[in-house]
C-alpha cells in the first residue's frame, strides 16, 4: 500500500491498482466584486517518454481552445525551490472582462504541478507581485511526507 497525503491527513491506497494524482487546490483573495487574486494548483501526469515541456505544450494547446480570446504574452524558464520550472503568462476574455494568468509548471516525480495565479487584466502587476511572494516562500515536501 502507498500513503496518500493531503492537508488534513493521509490514507493508504490499496495495492493492485495504479493511481494518478489529479488533485486540485484553489485559494482566493476576495475583492469588492469577486476574486481579486486567485491561485489554482493542478497536477497532470508526465507519462513515460514525455517531458515537462511536452505536458506544458499540451496544457497550452488546451488553453488555446478553451479560453476565448487566448493570447500568449510570455514563456520562459524559472526556478522554484531550486527546481527548474517553465513559466507562461497569458490573457483571455472572460464574459466579465479580460483575465490575466501567470502559470508556473514544475516536474515533481512523474507529475507536472501547475500553479496558476489569476486576476483581472488591470491587476496583472499585483498578480505578478503576489505570485513572486508565493514562489519565494514555496518549499516542496519530500515525497511521502
Amino acid at each position: 500500500m502507498t500513503a496518500y497525503y493531503f492537508d488534513e491527513g493521509a490514507f493508504e491506497l490499496p495495492g493492485g491498482l495504479s493511481y494518478i494524482d489529479r488533485s486540485v487546490h484553489m485559494i482566493e483573495a476576495p475583492g469588492g466584486d469577486g476574486a481579486e487574486l486567485g491561485l489554482t494548483m493542478e497536477r497532470k501526469p508526465i507519462l513515460p517518454g514525455k517531458s515537462l515541456l511536452d505536458v506544458v505544450g499540451e496544457i497550452r494547446r488546451e488553453q488555446e481552445v478553451k479560453l476565448r480570446g487566448h493570447i500568449s504574452l510570455a514563456e520562459g524558464e524559472c526556478r522554484v525551490d531550486g527546481l527548474a520550472a517553465l513559466e507562461t503568462r497569458l490573457r483571455w476574455r472572460h464574459p466579465k472582462g479580460p483575465v490575466y494568468h501567470r502559470q508556473v509548471h514544475v516536474a515533481l516525480g512523474n507529475s507536472c504541478l501547475t500553479m496558476t495565479a489569476s486576476s483581472r487584466w488591470e491587476r496583472a502587476a499585483a498578480c505578478d507581485a503576489w505570485m513572486d511572494a508565493l514562489l519565494s516562500t514555496l518549499r516542496f515536501r519530500p515525497r511521502g511526507q
